[in-house]
């Protein structure tokens, strides 16, 4: 399935969010095509104050990425 062979995704968003200042609480954050939501649940877990919108255009991913990030 999609997350077992994602792994270049999965170091990307890692890599990207240790990039980021924990420092850093932004208002709001926009992820742009957040296929099943790998950095997703790393903001929400970096930014639990921070109000994320996260958009994919397959519908399919942003059911993937709801039930990795429920909230």
């Amino acid at each position: 399935n999609y997350d077992e062979a994602a792994r270049v995704q999965k170091l990307f968003a890692s890599q990207l969010l240790s990039l980021i200042p924990r420092s850093d609480s932004p208002l709001s954050i926009y992820e742009l095509g957040c296929g099943s939501g790998f950095l997703t649940s790393g903001l929400v877990e970096q930014f639990p104050a921070s109000s994320i919108s996260a958009i994919d255009f397959s519908a399919a991913m942003l059911q993937r990425a709801a039930r990795r990030c429920p909230s």
